[in-house]
């Protein structure tokens, strides 16, 4: 089963996705990196190991998803993330 990457934010030119499964997994986000940035419409991407999250620079529009999507690497989720309960506590 492929990992789980949401969409957590996206404007013109960026798209983050955050993989909670790989989160501190270096080596798999950086072979996955390595293996976007080959995309064509891939400029670079930048990965935080921590919170195991992929930022994609692209020079595509909302087509970039389904070419992330092809690639196999993970399923590409729509929906956000839940919000750690310290949060909701926090903004109430």
């Amino acid at each position: 089963m492929l990992p789980a990457a949401h969409i957590v934010h996206r404007s013109r030119g960026r798209l983050r996705l955050k993989l909670p499964d790989k989160c501190r997994d270096v080596d798999w986000l950086q072979r996955a990196a390595s293996h976007l940035e080959q995309l064509p419409d891939v400029e670079r991407v930048d990965v935080t190991a921590v919170s195991g999250s992929l930022l994609i620079h692209h020079r595509a529009g909302p087509e970039i998803k389904e070419g992330l999507a092809s690639t196999g690497l993970f399923s590409i989720v729509d929906s956000p993330l839940s919000t750690p309960p310290v949060l909701d506590r926090i903004t109430e």
